[in-house]
């Protein structure tokens, strides 16, 4: 990214991003879909009831990638494979350390968490127990945006969408399984969510091993300098209170729909992922344009010191 014009690399890097991120606010449409149709109105509420919770957990999550790969790109573009590897070692630590910590809080938790926002007794059992699937598979969650970020670290942004688009078309067939026909229930759109991602896991690290050895680490790589995985943590962090600003902001509206009953919980789930979508392109052009420039200019300091 430090070759070419600026703004057609942003924007060749940026819309990928974009559209998977709209490509999964979709096929979580489709999962709304089949729970309110298949499941009913109670289920429905249920998932409206613990999304906000667990939107919140994984978008930070996700920041945490995202903004732990920027030195990644730094060392990439100023072509220190030292560096890089260090890079990859440090974030791969701080990833493993941090998914361990929010596993371990969220799960402690999401039941006092689910009664703060004022969830009916009706589905509070229901939403507890999707939101255990879901905190439970966090790693896997992280994993995949861990190494979706180091791709993207090096310009690589097409590669993660093309395995996002196979996980969440196998997110739609899983979840259809194991609700309509194995009649799992809410459990069931939670583990369908999971293994879907561990998919995506899957082929993200097989390709990684046969196209870019690169990021293969070994021990002596996590020899890393305190400054290094300071800058880490610090970007990390910061990725993640960016990420799941929004999301809070949920989470204190939810508390409200919640005291109105199920109805009104499903009717505003149902609402939701609509404009998800549109919230969506707004948030990624704004998050995609920051983590390009971010990367671009620091790369480009990077190659020139």
């Amino acid at each position: 990214m430090t070759k070419g014009n600026p703004m057609k690399l942003i924007l060749a890097f940026a819309i990928p991003v974009l559209l998977g991120n709209v490509f999964q606010q979709f096929y979580m449409m489709a999962d709304t879909m089949m729970v309110g149709r298949i499941l009913g109105v109670n289920a429905l509420a249920a998932m409206g009831a613990s999304t906000s919770l667990a939107n919140l957990i994984i978008g930070f999550a996700s920041g945490i990638a995202m903004g732990s790969s920027i030195m990644i790109a730094q060392y990439y573009g100023a072509k220190d494979e030292e560096g890089m590897r260090h890079a990859c070692a440090g974030c791969v630590r701080f990833c493993i350390l941090s998914t361990i910590v929010m596993t371990i809080v969220a799960l402690l938790i999401k039941r006092p968490s689910l009664k703060l926002l004022q969830t009916p007794d009706s589905i509070i059992d229901m939403a507890d127990g999707y939101l255990f699937i879901l905190y439970g598979g966090l790693c896997i969650t992280m994993l995949y945006n861990m190494f979706a970020s180091m791709l993207r670290a090096i310009g690589d942004s097409k590669t993660p969408l093309y395995f996002l688009i196979i996980a969440s078309i196998s997110n739609v067939i899983l979840d259809y399984l194991f609700i309509a026909i194995f009649s799992w229930g809410i459990a069931g759109a939670g583990i369908a969510t999971v293994i879907a991602q561990m998919l995506s896991v899957v082929l993200c690290f097989l390709y990684i091993k046969r196209r870019y050895p690169i990021f293969i680490i070994k021990k002596k790589d996590f020899h890393v300098e305190k400054a290094i995985y300071h800058r880490q943590i610090s970007m990390g962090i910061s990725m993640g209170l960016m990420n799941s600003i929004v999301s809070l902001g949920t989470v204190i509206l939810q508390s409200a729909v919640n005291s109105l009953g199920e109805s009104v919980i499903a009717a505003q789930t149902a609402a939701r992922k609509i404009v998800d979508v549109y919230a969506a392109i707004d948030q990624y052009c704004d998050c995609g344009y920051y983590l390009c420039i971010t990367k671009f200019r620091r790369c480009t300091i990077s190659a020139h010191t």
